[in-house]
């Protein structure tokens, strides 16, 4: 990709960023990618990489919240089941 083109790419994307429309900038990226010089490719696989980490992480740090609060949720019960069989 000429330095030309790669500048227009480079407008379209900030303007629908600018838009708030990330998922078509992403789409746009992707659409165009394979015309991408192989370092800007390489970088911006590394960086969409460690995004995709970074929200897995965050998935599973939620769902250890959610097994933690039920754990709880059910000690809870057990108190209150106990209670009552008194």
């Amino acid at each position: 990709m000429e330095r030309d083109a790669l500048e227009v790419l480079y407008n379209q994307l900030v303007d629908l960023v600018n838009e708030g429309k990330e998922k078509d900038a992403n789409a746009l990226i992707l659409k165009r990618f394979p015309e991408l010089p192989p370092q800007l490719q390489g970088e911006i696989l590394l960086r969409m990489s460690t995004q995709a980490l970074n929200n897995e992480a965050d998935r599973l740090e939620g769902v250890a919240r959610l097994q933690e609060e039920g754990e709880i949720i059910v000690q809870a019960l057990d108190i209150v089941r106990q209670s009552l069989a008194k």
